[in-house]
């Protein structure tokens, strides 16, 4: 299961004004590059 994100760039913009830009990187990176197969996967990446 694939997880495409829309409008990236709006988020983007926001991250930039607030403290947690890295927080918000790492988790577009994982959601990247995961390939889950149910949503139990998503639990164990973000648990």
């Amino acid at each position: 299961m694939k997880v495409n994100i829309i409008k990236k760039q709006t988020i983007e913009d926001y991250t930039a004004t607030i403290r947690h830009k890295s927080s918000f990187e790492e988790w577009t990176s994982k959601v990247k590059f995961a390939d889950w197969n149910i949503p139990g996967d998503i639990l164990a990446t973000f648990s």
